[in-house]
């Protein structure tokens, strides 16, 4: 069985490319029941993945209007392409990552 943190890294994944691709463009409301759809997971997934945006940086929750994608400066561009590069790294070589 799948665990359920395991689909809201790849929702969260998907939903980080589909912003890098500019699918998603800053200031972008990003629409929690739309996305479960298009997706075909959960409502509580995709929120799980959201959250995982907000605590990078990648999203932003404003209360009373909903989740957009946020606006990065140059430095968090860098620190996320560095993190996203480190990230495949791992999953391909394992054992590069852990020397």
């Amino acid at each position: 069985m799948i665990e359920q943190s395991n689909i809201s890294e790849t929702v969260a994944s998907i939903i980080k490319d589909r912003i890098g691709e500019d699918e998603f463009p800053s200031g972008r409301r990003l629409h929690i029941r739309k996305l479960a759809q298009e997706l075909g997971v959960s409502p509580k997934l995709v929120r799980e993945a959201l959250n995982r945006l907000i605590a990078e940086g990648l999203a932003e929750s404003i209360p009373g209007w909903g989740i957009f994608v946020a606006n990065p400066s140059q430095r968090d561009i860098a620190e996320m392409l560095e993190a996203h590069i480190l990230e495949e790294a791992a999953q391909a070589r394992p054992e590069i990552v852990a020397a």
